[in-house]
C-alpha cells in the first residue's frame, strides 16, 4: 500500500538545507526531499543550492516508491538521488 499518491513538488529554491535539523534528521540527516512510500510523485523545475552547512549529501531520497520522476531540476546529479 502506498501511502501518498501524486504529489508534484515544483518551483522550489532549497536555500541553506542542512542549517535547520528535519522531522527525518536521524534517517537522512538534513535532506531537502524525502519521499517515501508514495506513488505517480513528479519532482520538477526545482533548484538545489550548494550547502556548506549540510554534511549529508543526498539532496532527494526515494524509499519504497513507484513512479518518481525527476525533470528539469536544477543542480540535482545523479550522486546527489538516492534510492532505497
Amino acid at each position: 500500500m502506498r501511502e501518498n499518491k501524486n504529489l508534484v513538488i515544483e518551483g522550489n529554491t532549497f536555500k541553506h538545507w542542512g542549517a535547520h535539523p528535519t522531522i527525518h534528521q536521524t534517517y537522512v540527516p538534513q535532506c531537502p526531499i524525502a519521499i517515501a512510500f508514495s506513488d505517480g510523485v513528479l519532482i520538477r523545475n526545482n533548484f538545489f543550492e550548494n550547502s556548506v552547512q549540510a554534511t549529508n549529501r543526498i539532496k532527494v531520497l526515494i524509499q519504497e516508491s513507484n513512479r518518481v520522476t525527476l525533470e528539469g531540476n536544477r543542480n540535482l546529479p545523479p550522486s546527489a538521488i538516492e534510492r532505497r
